[in-house]
């Protein structure tokens, strides 16, 4: 049986990403992420996912290392929310 997405620290990663790299340039608190990514704030095995994913996005360097109320994309962080979801038209290139 798969691991429930609440609980899979790579799928709450990229959440945590994506919704930390749209407030940017704004910083935003971990207690704010939480309320939107965790469901159920009495289950601790979510939280702690969340939090694991958080300390993985800062050793990674997808987030700032600072304050750990502070959860704010690095350079590297908003690059790869970029790349990872891609404008919903596609681009023109020129013809040579």
């Amino acid at each position: 049986m798969p691991t429930p997405a609440k609980y899979d620290v790579a799928t709450v990663e990229a959440l945590i990403l994506e919704l930390a790299a749209k407030p940017h340039p704004r910083p935003v608190t971990a207690d704010e992420l939480a309320r939107e990514v965790i469901c159920d704030p009495n289950d601790e095995r979510e939280k702690a996912t969340f939090e694991q994913a958080i300390r993985r996005l800062r050793e990674v360097g997808l987030f700032d290392d600072r304050d750990d109320k502070v959860v704010e994309p690095t350079p590297a962080g908003l690059r790869a929310v970029a790349v990872l979801n891609p404008p919903a038209t596609t681009p023109t290139y020129p013809q040579n």
